[in-house]
């Protein structure tokens, strides 16, 4: 813990995403936030926070501080899932935005992410390092599987089960009670149906498997 008795978060990732997350993390302010760890810095980042040095650091900063709390700050689900896998000794936070809204009865999971405006419905659950981005909304009795990102503006009806690792385009729509396969992308503007039968993109209104 630190002088006002917030725990240490620092990012995975310097890009545009790990932006919109300091953002986040500023806004809720339930971690102090003292660096991001990438391949290399990323100036707009300093805005935020420092550059703590590439991936090899990680080690030394556990023992520095195994009290260390860290978000992948990376849009691409196999990225995420791949930084999540690799640094057990990590402590996932989970962060949202003080005007996102989330039901008492939902339940978010560890490394997840909520954007501003987002909204999370009665009894759903939403799964690891997952990303609930912008006005984006998860209707009742949804599950959402590790490693999603529902993009700004989407909406997941009642009753939604989406796999692991399947990616929400900005703006699409998913019918209620329709069940995805993990990996499953639905792209922007797209208004899903029915449950497809195989992985894959989908697109269009309504939405179709690209060939």
């Amino acid at each position: 813990m630190n002088a006002y008795n917030k725990p240490i978060l620092i990012l995975l990732g310097g890009g545009g995403h790990a932006m919109a997350v300091a953002e986040v993390v500023r806004a809720e302010n339930a971690y102090t936030l003292t660096g991001y760890i990438d391949f290399e810095p990323h100036p707009a980042m300093t805005t935020y926070c420092n550059y703590l040095g590439d991936y090899s650091e990680i080690p030394a900063l556990l023992a520095c501080n195994t009290e260390t709390f860290a978000i992948v700050a990376i849009g691409s689900n196999r990225i995420r899932q791949e930084e999540s896998l690799r640094w057990p000794g990590l402590k996932w936070a989970t962060v949202v935005h003080p005007t996102a809204y989330i039901s008492p009865s939902a339940r978010l999971s560890e490394g997840t992410v909520v954007m501003p405006k987002a909204v999370v419905h009665t009894m759903s659950t939403i799964g690891k390092h997952a990303i609930i981005n912008t006005a984006s909304v998860v209707e009742h009795e949804s599950t959402i599987g590790d490693y999603c990102h529902i993009g700004p503006g989407a909406v997941t009806g009642a009753g939604v089960l989406l796999g692991d690792s399947c990616f929400i385009g900005l703006n699409s729509t998913i019918l209620p009670f329709v069940t995805l396969p993990d990996r499953t992308i639905l792209g922007a503007g797209s208004t899903l149906l029915k449950t497809p039968a195989l992985e894959g993109t989908y697109v269009g209104c309504p939405a179709k498997r690209l060939p």
